[in-house]
Protein backbone atom coordinates (compact mmCIF):
# COMPACT_ATOMS: atom_id res chain seq x y z
CA UNK A 1 0.00 0.00 0.00
CA UNK A 2 2.89 2.42 0.72
CA UNK A 3 4.46 1.69 -2.65
CA UNK A 4 1.16 2.27 -4.37
CA UNK A 5 0.88 5.64 -2.70
CA UNK A 6 4.43 6.59 -3.80
CA UNK A 7 3.70 5.69 -7.42
CA UNK A 8 0.39 7.57 -7.25
CA UNK A 9 -1.65 4.49 -8.06
CA UNK A 10 -5.15 3.85 -6.79
CA UNK A 11 -6.75 0.52 -5.88
CA UNK A 12 -9.79 -0.30 -7.93
CA UNK A 13 -12.31 -2.74 -6.26
CA UNK A 14 -14.96 -4.66 -8.14
CA UNK A 15 -18.49 -3.40 -7.78
CA UNK A 16 -20.07 -4.39 -4.38
CA UNK A 17 -16.73 -5.42 -2.88
CA UNK A 18 -16.61 -2.70 -0.23
CA UNK A 19 -20.20 -3.34 0.87
CA UNK A 20 -19.51 -7.07 1.18
CA UNK A 21 -16.38 -6.45 3.25
CA UNK A 22 -18.31 -4.08 5.55
CA UNK A 23 -21.00 -6.73 6.15
CA UNK A 24 -18.36 -9.36 6.82
CA UNK A 25 -16.62 -7.13 9.36
CA UNK A 26 -19.93 -6.44 11.06
CA UNK A 27 -20.79 -10.16 11.30
CA UNK A 28 -17.39 -10.98 12.77
CA UNK A 29 -17.87 -8.28 15.38
CA UNK A 30 -21.22 -9.87 16.37
CA UNK A 31 -19.85 -13.43 16.56
CA UNK A 32 -16.78 -12.40 18.62
CA UNK A 33 -17.96 -10.83 21.88
CA UNK A 34 -15.74 -8.43 23.72
CA UNK A 35 -14.16 -7.03 20.57
CA UNK A 36 -16.90 -5.05 18.95
CA UNK A 37 -19.31 -4.24 21.72
CA UNK A 38 -22.10 -6.33 23.22
CA UNK A 39 -23.53 -9.19 21.20
CA UNK A 40 -27.12 -10.22 20.91
CA UNK A 41 -26.63 -13.58 22.64
CA UNK A 42 -24.05 -12.80 25.36
CA UNK A 43 -23.62 -10.15 28.02
CA UNK A 44 -21.17 -7.28 27.68
CA UNK A 45 -18.61 -9.06 29.88
CA UNK A 46 -17.89 -11.50 27.09
CA UNK A 47 -18.63 -14.79 29.11
CA UNK A 48 -21.08 -17.07 27.30
CA UNK A 49 -24.08 -18.50 29.13
CA UNK A 50 -23.08 -22.06 28.22
CA UNK A 51 -19.97 -21.84 30.40
CA UNK A 52 -22.03 -20.48 33.30
CA UNK A 53 -24.56 -23.29 32.91
CA UNK A 54 -21.86 -25.98 32.88
CA UNK A 55 -20.18 -24.49 35.92
CA UNK A 56 -23.53 -24.22 37.74
CA UNK A 57 -24.32 -27.88 37.00
CA UNK A 58 -20.93 -28.96 38.36
CA UNK A 59 -21.52 -27.01 41.56
CA UNK A 60 -24.99 -28.55 41.97
CA UNK A 61 -23.63 -32.08 41.46
CA UNK A 62 -20.85 -31.43 43.98
CA UNK A 63 -23.23 -30.00 46.60
CA UNK A 64 -25.68 -32.87 46.05
CA UNK A 65 -22.90 -35.42 46.58
CA UNK A 66 -21.82 -33.68 49.78
CA UNK A 67 -25.42 -33.49 51.05
CA UNK A 68 -26.19 -37.17 50.39
CA UNK A 69 -23.30 -38.47 52.47
CA UNK A 70 -24.89 -37.88 55.93
CA UNK A 71 -28.19 -39.35 54.71
CA UNK A 72 -26.43 -42.52 53.64
CA UNK A 73 -24.68 -42.78 56.98
CA UNK A 74 -28.00 -42.46 58.83
CA UNK A 75 -29.54 -45.21 56.71
CA UNK A 76 -26.60 -47.46 57.45
CA UNK A 77 -26.89 -46.89 61.20
CA UNK A 78 -30.60 -47.83 61.36
CA UNK A 79 -30.22 -51.50 60.46
CA UNK A 80 -27.45 -51.84 63.06
CA UNK A 81 -29.83 -50.69 65.81
CA UNK A 82 -32.55 -53.03 64.58
CA UNK A 83 -30.18 -55.96 64.55
CA UNK A 84 -29.29 -55.36 68.18
CA UNK A 85 -32.92 -55.10 69.32
CA UNK A 86 -34.57 -57.88 67.30
CA UNK A 87 -33.81 -61.55 67.61
CA UNK A 88 -32.47 -62.87 64.27
CA UNK A 89 -34.63 -65.29 62.32
CA UNK A 90 -33.94 -68.94 62.88
CA UNK A 91 -32.52 -68.35 66.34
CA UNK A 92 -33.77 -70.72 69.04
CA UNK A 93 -33.33 -68.09 71.76
CA UNK A 94 -36.53 -66.31 72.78
CA UNK A 95 -36.81 -63.03 74.70
CA UNK A 96 -37.33 -63.52 78.44
CA UNK A 97 -40.98 -63.58 79.49
CA UNK A 98 -41.80 -61.53 82.57
CA UNK A 99 -44.14 -63.51 84.78
CA UNK A 100 -46.74 -61.60 86.82
CA UNK A 101 -46.33 -61.82 90.58
CA UNK A 102 -48.25 -64.74 91.95
CA UNK A 103 -51.34 -63.76 93.89
CA UNK A 104 -51.44 -65.14 97.38
CA UNK A 105 -54.77 -66.81 97.94
CA UNK A 106 -55.96 -66.35 101.47
CA UNK A 107 -57.49 -69.55 102.76
CA UNK A 108 -59.66 -68.87 105.79
CA UNK A 109 -60.54 -71.76 108.04
CA UNK A 110 -64.16 -72.26 108.96
CA UNK A 111 -65.25 -71.45 112.47
CA UNK A 112 -65.80 -74.72 114.34
CA UNK A 113 -68.49 -74.91 117.02
CA UNK A 114 -68.12 -77.15 120.02
CA UNK A 115 -70.81 -79.68 120.89
CA UNK A 116 -71.87 -77.59 123.90
CA UNK A 117 -72.24 -74.48 121.73
CA UNK A 118 -74.29 -76.36 119.16
CA UNK A 119 -76.56 -77.66 121.95
CA UNK A 120 -77.04 -74.18 123.45
CA UNK A 121 -77.87 -72.72 120.03
CA UNK A 122 -80.59 -75.36 119.57
CA UNK A 123 -81.99 -74.51 123.00
CA UNK A 124 -82.22 -70.77 122.23
CA UNK A 125 -85.45 -71.16 120.26
CA UNK A 126 -86.44 -67.50 120.79
CA UNK A 127 -83.52 -66.43 118.56
CA UNK A 128 -83.73 -69.27 116.01
CA UNK A 129 -83.96 -66.94 112.99
CA UNK A 130 -81.03 -64.88 114.24
CA UNK A 131 -78.88 -67.97 114.79
CA UNK A 132 -79.69 -69.28 111.30
CA UNK A 133 -78.45 -65.98 109.88
CA UNK A 134 -75.28 -66.08 111.99
CA UNK A 135 -74.47 -69.73 111.19
CA UNK A 136 -74.36 -68.89 107.47
CA UNK A 137 -71.06 -67.09 108.19
CA UNK A 138 -69.33 -70.09 109.79
CA UNK A 139 -67.33 -70.76 106.61
CA UNK A 140 -65.90 -67.22 106.73
CA UNK A 141 -63.98 -67.90 109.93
CA UNK A 142 -63.46 -64.67 111.94
CA UNK A 143 -66.37 -63.03 110.10
CA UNK A 144 -68.69 -65.31 112.07
CA UNK A 145 -67.88 -63.41 115.28
CA UNK A 146 -68.33 -60.05 113.55
CA UNK A 147 -71.71 -61.21 112.31
CA UNK A 148 -72.70 -62.18 115.85
CA UNK A 149 -71.72 -58.74 117.16
CA UNK A 150 -74.01 -57.11 114.60
CA UNK A 151 -76.95 -59.45 115.26
CA UNK A 152 -76.84 -59.40 119.07
CA UNK A 153 -76.01 -55.71 119.52
CA UNK A 154 -78.16 -53.70 121.92
CA UNK A 155 -79.95 -50.91 120.07
CA UNK A 156 -79.68 -48.61 123.11
CA UNK A 157 -75.99 -48.73 124.05
CA UNK A 158 -74.69 -50.00 120.68
CA UNK A 159 -72.70 -52.75 122.43
CA UNK A 160 -73.02 -56.50 122.65
CA UNK A 161 -76.09 -57.23 124.76
CA UNK A 162 -75.32 -57.94 128.43
CA UNK A 163 -77.85 -59.90 130.49
CA UNK A 164 -79.95 -59.91 127.33
CA UNK A 165 -83.72 -59.66 127.36
CA UNK A 166 -85.25 -61.28 124.27
CA UNK A 167 -88.52 -59.46 123.60
CA UNK A 168 -91.68 -60.86 122.02
CA UNK A 169 -90.63 -59.20 118.74
CA UNK A 170 -87.30 -61.13 118.89
CA UNK A 171 -85.02 -58.19 119.69
CA UNK A 172 -82.26 -58.48 122.29
CA UNK A 173 -81.73 -55.57 124.67
CA UNK A 174 -79.53 -55.18 127.73
CA UNK A 175 -81.56 -55.62 130.93
CA UNK A 176 -80.28 -52.33 132.38
CA UNK A 177 -81.08 -50.46 129.11
CA UNK A 178 -84.66 -51.79 129.06
CA UNK A 179 -85.15 -50.95 132.76
CA UNK A 180 -83.96 -47.39 132.07
CA UNK A 181 -86.50 -47.12 129.26
CA UNK A 182 -89.34 -48.30 131.52
CA UNK A 183 -88.30 -45.85 134.24
CA UNK A 184 -88.72 -43.14 131.61
CA UNK A 185 -92.27 -44.53 131.10
CA UNK A 186 -91.46 -45.79 127.64
CA UNK A 187 -93.02 -49.26 127.46
CA UNK A 188 -92.15 -50.12 123.89
CA UNK A 189 -89.35 -52.13 122.27
CA UNK A 190 -86.35 -49.82 121.73
CA UNK A 191 -85.70 -51.44 118.33
CA UNK A 192 -89.13 -51.61 116.66
CA UNK A 193 -91.42 -49.67 119.07
CA UNK A 194 -93.59 -52.72 119.62
CA UNK A 195 -95.82 -52.18 122.69
CA UNK A 196 -94.52 -54.36 125.52
CA UNK A 197 -96.93 -53.13 128.15
CA UNK A 198 -96.35 -51.51 131.50
CA UNK A 199 -96.36 -54.86 133.33
CA UNK A 200 -93.91 -56.56 130.98
CA UNK A 201 -91.84 -59.20 132.82
CA UNK A 202 -88.15 -58.89 131.95
CA UNK A 203 -86.86 -62.45 131.76
CA UNK A 204 -83.15 -62.74 131.12
CA UNK A 205 -82.12 -65.11 128.31
CA UNK A 206 -79.50 -67.11 130.22
CA UNK A 207 -78.85 -69.46 127.27
CA UNK A 208 -77.87 -66.54 125.04
CA UNK A 209 -75.73 -65.09 127.85
CA UNK A 210 -73.77 -68.37 128.12
CA UNK A 211 -73.13 -68.40 124.38
CA UNK A 212 -71.99 -64.78 124.35
CA UNK A 213 -69.61 -65.48 127.25
CA UNK A 214 -68.08 -68.37 125.31
CA UNK A 215 -67.70 -66.52 122.02
CA UNK A 216 -66.59 -63.23 123.63
CA UNK A 217 -64.89 -64.13 126.92
CA UNK A 218 -64.47 -61.19 129.32
CA UNK A 219 -66.79 -58.85 127.43
CA UNK A 220 -69.13 -58.53 130.44
CA UNK A 221 -66.43 -57.25 132.81
CA UNK A 222 -66.98 -53.67 133.90
CA UNK A 223 -70.62 -53.72 132.85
Amino acid sequence: MERTKKLGLTVQYPPGYLAAMANKTKKEACTRPGRGGRSKHYSGRGRPRRQRKIKGEKEEIKSAQEGEQPVASVKEEKPQNNVEEKVPRGSSELPPVVEPPSKKVKIEESFVLSEQQQQLIREDTANKKLWDEALDSLKEGPNFLRKMEQIFMCICCQELAFQPITTICTHNVCKTCLQRSFRAKVYTCPACRHDLGKDYIMTQNTTLQKLLDQFFPGYSKGR
